[in-house]
């Protein structure tokens, strides 16, 4: 169902000119009722509306940055509001409009535009419910260069037990980022599946697997006094240990995105020549 946006959020980040240059603009073209800033970039800008990222209450969120503003951006807001990205990063898989194209992509869609979904991953340690993760979950040990042991449960069957440095446990979406960095698959964003991924794992037959969506997977870390720290997307970090018990499936909750012609297979060929 095509949605129109009133009441607009505008995040920049804030280490980038170009990106609060370009907050700036879509600020004093925008033809909406109603534009919010966050609070440092409505500072910098001399503008007006100032709302911190989880008071604002809106129809779509634009984003000024890369991956890690939008990473940023879905664990700070309170509830499932559409994000539209605007590159400004050294990667950016995830933003979907190019800085040359914004003011013009951003003016045609907020008169009409469809939403995607994108599976999150549920995270919980003994059962305390984690912020949800688009692209990863990584669990790795607490000390540099010290390897772990890992117990791997899917659907309460040993899928198996690693010595690594660490587990990634990923979506599709996060299947470019760090997942792919330790090896494993790149995977469509309409696969509904979670890759687990061995990082530096010492056995030769130690692969990434690819399971379904729906599958419950419980992680323990097996050797005794061996602490480790499990890292959502970057932004959340959590200290266990081997009386604990992670637990990922998928989310009830998927991230929202304005669907604004993003084409996989060719940001891989132009971001992964």
């Amino acid at each position: 169902m095509t949605r129109i946006a009133r009441r607009v959020g505008i995040v920049a980040n804030s280490k980038i000119p170009k990106a609060v240059a370009s907050a700036t603009k879509i600020y004093d073209t925008l033809d909406v009722p109603e534009i919010l800033f966050t609070p440092e970039i409505a500072e910098m800008t001399g503008r007006s509306g100032a709302v911190p990222i989880d008071k604002m209450d809106v129809d779509m969120i634009i984003c000024l940055g890369g991956d890690g503003t939008i990473l940023q951006t879905l664990h700070r807001i309170p509830k499932q509001v559409p994000i539209l990205g605007v590159n400004y990063g050294l990667v950016g898989f995830m933003p979907q409009i190019q800085p040359e194209d914004a003011e013009q992509e951003i003016s045609r869609l907020v008169k009409g535009f469809n939403v995607i979904e994108l599976m999150r991953l549920s995270v919980s340690v003994n059962g305390k419910n984690l912020p949800p993760a688009l692209n990863e979950a990584v669990l790795v040990t607490s000390r540099p260069a010290k390897i772990a042991m890992f117990n791997i449960m899917v659907d309460g069957r040993l899928l198996d037990e690693y010595r690594a440095d660490g587990i990634v446990l990923s979506t599709p979406t996060g299947s470019t980022a760090y997942s792919m960095s330790a090896g494993g698959p790149i995977v469509d964003r309409h696969v509904d599946a979670t890759i687990i991924v061995p990082v530096a794992p010492y056995k030769l037959t130690a692969r990434p697997w690819v399971v379904p969506g729906p599958s419950q997977i419980v992680v323990r870390t097996m050797l005794p006094n061996k602490m480790c720290t499990l890292v959502v997307d970057g932004q959340h970090y959590d200290d266990v240990g081997p009386e604990d018990e992670m637990c990922f499936t998928r989310s009830p909750e998927p991230a929202l995105f304005v669907e604004a012609g993003f084409r996989l297979y060719r940001k891989v060929r132009e971001i992964l020549p």
